[in-house]
């Protein structure tokens, strides 16, 4: 799927949809006494979802905790960023092999990065079960060793489709909607996981060679 003439997803700072104008948003992420709970600091998070009010409110948790969020309004459009973020790895690679400085890549050149999706399973267009068999075909077909961490986000009980969003290459699964403690606890366990997983991983690859 090409994407050279689509602009990345809009930052959370910006307009996610016409009606969100008509909707108050705090432009703090969180007053000085919640700085403590700032812990999704420095993590960029995709949230894929189609209804507006869940966009809002979800931007605003996970800002709360210290992420940055960009929105998109189904599978469709989650793919196209991931299209985009997959892009903007291998250029940065090609460049770094090359020894070249990373400045040196075109600055009309826009890459987005994301730590985690989360992703709603019920979306017109696409939805989140197939936007993530796709996305984790891309992650497999660019042999650039990614696996970026999915998490459902659905209004079902975890019970009705579990086993559907670990078939379709999703890693864990929230019930929405979820608040900034049980976000938190399960975005930075999910990671800790991945990241450990790839660790072993890498350790054993050495340890063959």
């Amino acid at each position: 799927m090409s994407t050279s003439n689509e602009q990345p997803p809009q930052s959370a700072e910006a307009e996610l949809h016409p009606a969100l104008s008509l909707i108050p948003i705090e432009e703090e992420a969180a007053d000085s006494e919640d700085e403590e709970k700032r812990t999704l600091e420095g993590l960029s998070v995709l949230l894929v979802e189609d209804q507006v009010l869940l966009q809002v409110l979800g931007t605003k948790i996970l800002k709360g905790l210290g992420a940055t969020v960009s929105v998109v309004n189904n599978g469709v459009q989650a793919v196209e960023a991931m299209t985009s973020m997959i892009a903007g790895e291998k250029a940065k690679r090609e460049a770094e092999a090359a020894n070249v400085q990373e400045g040196s890549i075109s600055e009309t050149s826009v890459f987005p990065h994301y730590d985690l999706i989360l992703m709603d399973c019920k979306m017109p267009e696409m939805n989140g079960y197939e936007a993530t068999k796709e996305i984790r075909k891309m992650e497999a077909e660019a042999k650039m060793d990614m696996d970026i961490l999915i998490i459902a986000f659905t209004s079902n009980a975890p019970s009705e489709n579990g086993e559907d969003c670990f078939a379709a290459g999703m890693d864990a699964y929230m019930q929405k909607p979820a608040n900034a403690d049980v976000m938190a606890s399960t975005i930075l366990s999910k990671l800790s996981e991945k990241r450990n997983r790839v660790s072993s991983v890498a350790e054993a690859v050495e340890n063959t060679a």
